[in-house]
């Protein structure tokens, strides 16, 4: 019984690490997606009297504390096509139309 007792201990813990480094930050990367990547939208704002400013979102990075774990669950859930990173000890992932998803470990 103890055995069965630790190793709940040990996957519950696992289930909360999971949760807390991959799913969370998936979830936010989902609706920063769907609300401004999904046509390339941008935010415009008027300021009386000067011209229009454009401001458009090429990136969003993630600290991650497993970078290849994380890697492999975006590329294996997502499908996200892992593109050239800049600086060693990263992964950048595109999400399409110019735009990134960084990684940094």
């Amino acid at each position: 019984m103890k055995m069965a007792a630790d190793l709940k201990s040990v996957t519950t813990g696992r289930v909360r690490n999971l949760t807390t480094q991959i799913v969370v930050p998936t979830l936010l990367i989902a609706v920063i997606a769907g609300i401004l990547l999904a046509e390339r939208v941008t935010m415009t704002a008027q300021i009386t009297a000067t011209p229009t400013v454009t401001v458009a979102i090429d990136h969003v990075a993630l600290h991650v504390a497993d970078l290849d774990a994380s890697a492999a669950f975006y590329s294996g859930v997502f499908r996200l096509q892992e593109i050239p990173a800049a600086a060693k000890g990263r992964r950048w992932f595109s999400l399409g139309k110019d735009v990134a998803l960084h990684l940094p470990g």
